[in-house]
């Protein structure tokens, strides 16, 4: 009986404290476990995850731990929250290593500092396999040195056969290749060499280019490729030689303002400078070459390769050289792909002395890049052709060459051919021109028997971006003109048999409206005897006046001839062709010549001046009425101030 009390009492305790322990047990769980099933070398990956106290106490502090085979942890910081079962999200970050490899193990632990709550949770994350390698250039492969390259293996996986190749302008060898390589492991210096075949003085201007690609065997997606480019500025045929003994300098395009912007068939003038420092006077040539850096080879300038001028310089001293061409129809829209080259050497020599130049690199010159524009539709005429001289009543045909220069082709495309004096209005037939593309344009026409003799210039203008919807060109190009001499028409001459005076006549100026214009006359004595010429100047008081003769009277031998200069101020509204006649006389014998000037037309203002016809009362009675305006508008101002 006293064993059966003892037993209860002991038995009653121990349900007790079981019952204690039971009811103070904290719940702490860690739910919603979220992260990516796979992972890359050198990344991180976040787990995002909800942890849950539900236990008897009511506050609790929470830490976190965590372990990784692979990597480091970025763990959320401890966290205080009650016991009130509500999920409290929060993430952790897992860094893992460049060149990591195979799966990472790792947990989470979430555990109470103030009660025997915990929970921990696994994960388990394989990594990527990522062969990969990288070629770095430690030198540069140039005409005088050898390149050096590296190799990376930037992956985490081995790569056991890398091999390296090369492709390009001229051929190279490895001082080693097949390099097996440990993720993370840089390989030691490989040199470039270049062929024994190879000379770069050889492969000629311009960029040269070599690609080299290393490449392993086994891992086909690890790949890298590194191109060294090897430039030739030297246009001299051995190569520079006693460049300091010619110095070239002041490479300019003094063409336009758009300096190094250039147009198809534009009229460039390229201007340079070359000093003699050797210890004579010297004969030189000077070359210009344009090269196309795509194509490696020069681009035709006047159907030359190069063009080429002779010079003398003395011993110390400079000379300046300028070259013309017409940029070719066919150059590429480009900016940089076209490189001017300069050359000077001594005649005879260049073997000896020569020095060259790209044109960036000569000094104190502006040459930038060379771009190249074409308008989107753009047709121009370009070789236009005509017998310089004809006899009235003959046959004359004009030709001319459309070229399509825009960079859309064009359906349809015209050519006319003007001039009012001898009642030519022609029109070609239509045709089409693709870009890049021209066409042969030939007009005909008979010079009428009773023309004048004297110069008819003759006006031809391209129409172009024809509009089908309302059958016309919306586009056309400049005005192009060719002067055409006409004799054996109506003389303007009162000479009676054999002509005294041989009389020529050339523009030296421009024939603007309200500017002075000046024309070069060469008077010939084509008689058998000794003359005198007495000059003069008529028929051109309705649209110029006179200001000077250079010479009115001439003493000339026969065959000899004399220039004189004949000064005119062109009225302001003049505009078109203009004609006045030019007499010599001899005695009581008069030669005469009409010449032909096209006068470009004023501007309005000079226009409304003329209109007034030099009235200067209009002008006086005008500036009146707006003195009295003022005055007036003065005066009501002041009055109503007051």
């Amino acid at each position: 009986m006293n064993s059966k009390t003892f037993v209860l009492p002991f038995v009653s305790l121990i349900i007790v404290l079981l019952a204690l322990s039971f009811s103070s047990a904290a719940a702490l769980e860690i739910t919603s476990l979220s992260y990516p099933t796979t992972a890359n070398h050198n990344s991180q990956v976040t787990a995002t995850f909800n942890v849950v106290y539900s236990g008897d106490i009511a506050e609790i502090t929470i830490n976190f731990t965590g372990t990784t085979n692979i990597g480091t942890w970025q763990l959320p910081s401890p966290i205080v929250v009650q016991n009130d079962s509500v999920a409290h999200p929060l993430s952790a970050t897992l860094t893992i290593p460049a060149h990591s490899s195979g799966t990472i193990s790792a947990s989470l632990k979430a555990d109470s500092l103030n009660s025997t709550a915990e929970d921990t949770e696994s994960l388990s994350i394989p990594i990527i396999p990522a062969p990969a390698l990288d070629v770095i250039d430690a030198q540069p492969l140039t005409k005088t040195q050898n390149g050096i390259i590296t190799i990376t293996n930037t992956g985490n996986t081995i790569l056991s056969s890398i091999n390296l190749s090369a492709s390009g302008d001229f051929n190279i060898s490895f001082s080693q290749n097949n390099i097996a390589l440990n993720p993370g492991a840089v390989s030691s210096a490989i040199t470039i060499t270049l062929s024994p075949s190879v000379n770069l003085s050889d492969l000629g201007l311009g960029k040269h280019e070599v690609t080299i690609t290393a490449k392993d065997l086994s891992q086909t997606a690890a790949t890298d490729a590194i191109t060294y480019s090897v430039v030739s500025s030297e246009f001299c045929e051995e190569g520079n030689i006693n460049t300091s003994k010619i110095s070239i300098s002041n490479l300019e395009d003094t063409s336009s303002d758009d300096e190094w912007e250039w147009k198809p068939l534009d009229e460039v003038e390229i201007e340079v400078e070359v000093e003699n420092n050797l210890d004579d006077d010297e004969d030189f040539v000077v070359e210009f070459a344009l090269y196309d850096s795509e194509d490696n080879d020069f681009v035709e300038l006047d159907g030359e390769d190069t063009l080429v001028m002779e010079i003398s310089i003395d011993e110390d001293d400079s000379e300046k050289i300028t070259f013309e061409f017409k940029v070719p129809a066919d150059v590429e829209e480009s900016d940089g792909r076209y490189v001017a080259y300069v050359k000077a050497y001594v005649d005879g020599d260049e073997e000896t002395y020569c020095n060259s130049y790209a044109g960036e690199d000569v000094p104190s010159s502006s040459v930038t890049d060379i771009k190249i524009t074409r308008e989107t539709n753009e047709v121009v005429l370009d070789e236009i052709s005509t017998l310089d001289m004809v006899q009235a009543g003959e046959t004359v045909t004009v030709s001319a060459q459309a070229i399509n220069i825009g960079t859309k082709d064009e359906d349809k495309v015209k050519v006319t051919l003007t001039n009012t004096k001898l009642g030519l209005n022609l029109e070609s037939s239509t045709f089409g021109l693709d870009f890049g593309d021209s066409d042969l344009v030939d007009f005909s026409f008979v010079v009428p028997s009773t023309a004048e003799n004297g110069v008819y210039v003759l006006k031809l203008t391209s129409y172009y971006k024809y509009k089908s919807s309302s059958d016309s060109y919306s586009d056309h190009s400049d005005v192009y003109e060719v002067k055409l001499t006409v004799v054996g028409g109506t003389n303007a001459t009162t000479t009676s048999g054999a002509k005294l005076a041989g009389i020529t006549a050339t523009l030296e100026s421009d024939a603007k409206a309200g500017e002075e214009m000046e024309i070069r006359t060469t008077i010939k004595n084509i008689g058998t005897n000794k003359s005198t010429f007495v000059i003069g100047v008529e028929d051109y008081d309705s649209w110029a006046v006179l200001n000077s003769i250079s010479d009115r009277i001439l003493t000339l031998n026969a065959g000899e001839s004399k220039d004189i200069t004949i000064k005119f101020t062109v009225n302001k509204d003049a505009s078109g062709e203009q004609t006045f006649t030019i007499q010599s006389l001899v005695g009581d014998k008069l030669d005469s010549k009409e010449v032909t000037v096209e006068i470009e037309s004023g501007s309005i203002f000079s226009s409304l001046a003329s209109s007034l016809n030099n009235k200067t009362i209009l002008w006086v009675i005008g500036a009146v009425n707006v003195v009295l305006i003022l005055l007036i508008i003065y005066l009501a101002i002041r009055f109503f101030r007051r």
